[in-house]
């Protein structure tokens, strides 16, 4: 059994970032250059964001663990 686990949406961001950055490398007219490291900085803007999103979701999830173990509940 194969069990697939989903990339993080601030990894998956990251990733594309070092994607445009990789091609902006590689274009020679400034103009076109520049608009990719414009979109790799948005990428990477994203990816800050969504990892403020998975750190508050977990740290949401760990209260929701610790709250139920106080009141005798199963954890997750």
């Amino acid at each position: 059994m194969t069990v697939s686990i989903a990339m993080p949406e601030s990894r998956r961001c990251r990733e594309r970032a070092l994607e445009c950055r990789t091609v902006a490398g590689r274009l020679r007219v400034q103009n076109t250059r520049d608009q990719m490291l414009r979109v790799a900085a948005d990428y990477e803007r994203m990816a800050r964001d969504a990892e403020h999103q998975e750190i508050a979701q977990g740290l949401s999830y760990l209260r929701a663990l610790v709250v139920r173990q106080r009141h005798g509940g199963q954890a997750a």
